[in-house]
């Protein structure tokens, strides 16, 4: 009869690399920025604004892009 209740068993864990997904060319584009002029008009920074707002929906569908691609990998 053998006794194993005094026998100590270690357990080591060994990390794993998992490959990362390469993410598309037009997620890592850089965002686009409107030209602002020297001079405008009223009108024109209006315009300008909604350039402005545009690009940075567009920069932020990107990042949300990546976030899911990552969280999925």
């Amino acid at each position: 009869m053998l006794l194993t209740g005094c026998v100590r068993t270690q357990t080591e864990y060994e990390a794993v690399k998992i490959p990362s997904l390469p993410l598309p060319e037009n997620l890592l584009a850089d965002c686009r920025i409107p030209d602002i002029p020297d001079e405008m008009a009223y009108a024109d920074s209006v315009v300008l604004n909604l350039l402005m707002q545009g690009a940075l929906e567009d920069c932020t569908n990107q990042i949300r892009a990546i976030k899911k691609i990552e969280a999925n990998s």
